[in-house]
């Protein structure tokens, strides 16, 4: 009685990992094929401000057409050259361009800063 149920056992953990290891192998690596940039909801930008990078929302399309949120801004870089900032603050009112990289991809975000 013990032997047979040893092996059902061992069966049953054998088809399981064959499984699994199928499932495994049909699953392709996701990467990155595009970034996009926003303003955050609710987020204004006036004379004076400092800039904040958590007031931008980045978003990358990964190769499976899915859309996640890059919540690792370390990962981020940004191009302020297009924003007229003095001491990290706006300077000019008007339209500005923002520059953000993630991976190997960049895009650019205009939006207005208020006098």
């Amino acid at each position: 009685m013990k032997k047979a149920l040893l092996t059902v056992l061992v069966l049953v953990l054998t088809l399981t990992m064959g499984v699994a290891l199928v499932a495994c192998a049909d699953q392709e690596e996701l990467h990155v094929t595009a970034i996009t940039a926003e303003v955050a909801e609710g987020a204004t930008f006036k004379v004076g401000d400092a800039f904040d990078a958590e007031l931008f929302v980045v978003k990358a399309t990964l190769s499976d057409d899915s859309v996640k949120e890059v919540t690792t801004t370390a990962a981020l870089a940004y191009d302020k050259s297009g924003l007229s900032l003095v001491d990290g603050k706006y300077s000019k009112a008007g339209e500005v361009t923002l520059k953000i990289s993630f991976s190997d991809f960049t895009t650019e975000l205009k939006f207005e800063v208020e006098a």
